[in-house]
């Protein structure tokens, strides 16, 4: 990854954000050589947090709910698609 000489430009665009930085924008010592790059705060190193299963499945059916809302369809209808398609309605909802 210390050599980006002859990269052609489709080669480039692949290249993710990080990439780019470390192989264009990286301080270099006097003989040219990359310095390595200290474990900074940025936010493809921020860790995501992680979603309960239980909140995706609401966010997945309010989804859903908002769907059919635009839809016309009522709100009964789309319980009875909801738990034709899954088994039943998410925890907290009835």
């Amino acid at each position: 990854m210390d050599k980006p000489y002859l990269l052609r430009p489709w080669e480039i665009e692949k290249l993710t954000d990080r990439q780019i930085v470390e192989l264009y924008y990286r301080k270099r010592d006097d003989k040219g050589v990359p310095i390595s790059i200290p474990d900074e705060k940025h936010e493809w190193n921020a860790r995501k947090k992680i979603v309960s299963d239980e909140d995706m499945l609401l966010h997945k059916y309010l989804g859903f709910m908002k769907m059919g809302a635009s839809l016309g369809a009522s709100e009964a209808k789309m319980k009875s698609s909801w738990i034709k398609q899954f088994g039943s309605l998410p925890p907290g909802i009835k």
